[in-house]
C-alpha cells in the first residue's frame, strides 16, 4: 500500500494531521482496488461516489498530463456537444435561481450557443472576465452551503478529486450524492467525456471540442 494511502488512513482515523493539499495526488497515484477501498471506507455514500469516480476515470487518462484528460475519439457530433452544453446550463440556471442570482440566470436565458474549434479563443476566454466564472463561483458557494457532510476528511477528499480532474464541475458530478441539492451534472460529464467544454460569455454559450483541454485555472 502506498505511503499516501497510509497517510490517508491515519488522517481519517485522527492519529495524524495533514493539510488537505497533502492528498492532492491521492487518486492519481493509487495502484489497486484495495487502496481505493481503504480511501472510500471513510467517506459517506461511498458506493455511489465510487461508481461516479469509475465512470469518469473510464473515460479519461493521465498519461498525457498531470491530470485526467478525456480519451474521446476523433469523430464527434457538433450538435450533440452543443445540446449537452445547453442542457447543462439549464441545470446551472436552476441553481442560480435557487441561490438568488437572477442576473446570471438572465444571461443564460439570452445567450446563444455557438460551436468553436479555435484553441486560441478557448485560451483567451479562460483568462477573460466573463459570466462563466461568476457562474462557477455561484455554483461552488451554493453547493458548499448544501453539502450533507463536511469536515476535514470531506475537504481532503474533494481536494484529491480536484487533483485528479483539475475540474470542479467533474468533482461536483462525482460527489453529487453528498449534496442535498436537486441538481444533475450528468450533461457536463457526458460533454467532458466526448472531449467537449463550454464557456459562458455575456451573450454566447461558446462550445469547444479539443483533443487536449487545459485545466480551468481561472476557476480554481
Amino acid at each position: 500500500m502506498n505511503s499516501l494511502v497510509l497517510d490517508w488512513i491515519e488522517f481519517c482515523s485522527g492519529s495524524k494531521q495533514f493539510d488537505k493539499d497533502h492528498f492532492f495526488a491521492l487518486f492519481s497515484n493509487h495502484s489497486s482496488d484495495e487502496e481505493l477501498n481503504e480511501v472510500f471506507s471513510y467517506i459517506p455514500e461511498s458506493e455511489d461516489l465510487r461508481q461516479n469516480l469509475f465512470k469518469v476515470m473510464s473515460c479519461g487518462s493521465i498519461e498525457n498530463g498531470p491530470y485526467l484528460l478525456p480519451t474521446a475519439h476523433a469523430v464527434y457530433d457538433k450538435k450533440e456537444l452543443v445540446d449537452l452544453a445547453v442542457n447543462d446550463l439549464k441545470e446551472m440556471r436552476r441553481l442560480c435561481i435557487d441561490a438568488g442570482e437572477g442576473e446570471i440566470a438572465e444571461i443564460i436565458d439570452n445567450a446563444q450557443p455557438r460551436f468553436s474549434s479555435n484553441q486560441d479563443e478557448y485560451d483567451y476566454l479562460l483568462q477573460a472576465d466573463i459570466p462563466h466564472f461568476w457562474l462557477y463561483e455561484t455554483i461552488g458557494d451554493h453547493i458548499a452551503e448544501h453539502m450533507k457532510h463536511d469536515g476535514k476528511v470531506i475537504d481532503a477528499f474533494l481536494e484529491a478529486l480536484y487533483g485528479l480532474t483539475a475540474d470542479y464541475y467533474l468533482v461536483w458530478y462525482i460527489t453529487a450524492p453528498l449534496c442535498a441539492l436537486d441538481v444533475s451534472f450528468e450533461n457536463y460529464y457526458e460533454l467532458w467525456a466526448k472531449g467537449g467544454d463550454y464557456l459562458l460569455t455575456n451573450d454566447e454559450i461558446v462550445v469547444f471540442r479539443a483533443n487536449t483541454m487545459k485545466a480551468k485555472d481561472s476557476e480554481a
